[in-house]
């Protein structure tokens, strides 16, 4: 008899909560019949091709989500293109496709999860019909919820990140949201204040990023980058830097603490921890120093009380 493949299917961005259970139910579910997993996410994101006016934002970078969906358990990932000739397939198409290209025998989907072009219109019962023309049982989970008994659902954790509910986002996403970028030159201008910044510049463009102001955080080198920074607890601004006249891009800068070194062209992954201030603008630099001051000891009283 040949091996049983557990597969599941979605864009999973942000790999929150709800997706990290589903992946252990359908991992521990393998394990019982011998059978391995396989992660099915697509890229670009499905709304992206369909809908780009209104895609939302990313909560990870697609090599981030790939490699939290490999840290959740998942045997194997596939990254399938999105085309509009796969978005033109049908849901009994797909099943065909899931049978015959990957072997896939058993296919667990999230509580409200439909995929298909005929997806809308078909019924719990009539997927289940679908999968088993093409030899697939399908299995669905169920929601988990949280707070006020809402399931946990990555456009919940963008609005608590468009918020700057940092806490809450947490919460749902199972560790704190992070921005991921490659330290670039800036002004120096931190350094002359006596708060060297790193500039980073982000890896994804369209990672969602909370409300400019002044954010506790933790710093860590991405796999790969080409300077090695050890973790470390910072002070991370960001917005348009209106003290110095503003600027459209927003400026992501983070000050790490009791660290001084040269690292442009590394990568690093930013956690961010807390919003402590919101971003406002000053009269004079002396004025913008003595502020910094100020957060930087917020910050660093933030970190010790949440090691």
């Amino acid at each position: 008899m040949d091996q049983a493949l557990v597969a599941t299917l979605g864009s999973f961005d942000g790999i929150h909560r709800g997706h990290q259970q589903l992946f252990a139910r359908m991992q521990a579910f393998a394990r019982q019949l011998g059978g391995r997993t396989l992660v099915l996410t697509f890229d670009p994101h499905p709304a992206e091709l369909l809908r780009p006016e209104a895609a939302p934002p990313h909560l990870l970078p697609l090599a981030e989500n790939v490699a939290y969906i490999y840290a959740a358990g998942a045997d194997e990932v596939e990254v399938e293109l999105f085309t509009r000739e796969l978005a033109a397939r049908t849901a009994g198409e797909y099943l065909q496709h899931l049978a015959g290209h990957y072997g896939v025998t058993h296919l667990f989907l999230g509580y409200d999860h439909r995929f298909g072009s005929d997806g809308r219109q078909l019924s719990p019962e009539e997927y289940e019909a679908l999968a088993a023309q093409c030899g697939i049982t399908l299995l669905r989970d169920v929601a988990l919820l949280y707070g006020d008994e809402r399931p946990i659902s990555s456009s919940a954790i963008r609005r608590a990140i468009t918020e700057g509910a940092m806490e809450e986002a947490r919460e749902l996403l199972g560790r704190p949201h992070s921005c991921s970028g490659v330290v670039v030159s800036g002004q120096r201008l931190g350094r002359r204040l006596g708060f060297p910044t790193a500039n980073l510049q982000r890896l994804d463009p369209l990672q969602l990023l909370p409300p400019a102001g002044v954010y506790a955080c933790r710093v860590y080198s991405l796999p790969g980058s080409t300077h090695f920074v050890p973790e470390r607890g910072g002070m991370l601004y960001l917005g348009s830097r209106p003290t110095l006249g503003g600027n459209l891009e927003p400026s992501i800068e983070v000050h790490l603490f009791d660290f001084d070194a040269d690292i442009y062209g590394a990568e690093l992954r930013v956690e961010l921890l807390s919003r402590l201030a919101p971003e406002r603008r000053f009269a004079s630099l002396d004025e913008l120093k003595t502020a910094l001051s100020v957060y930087a000891d917020e910050t660093r009283a933030y970190l010790a009380a949440h090691p």
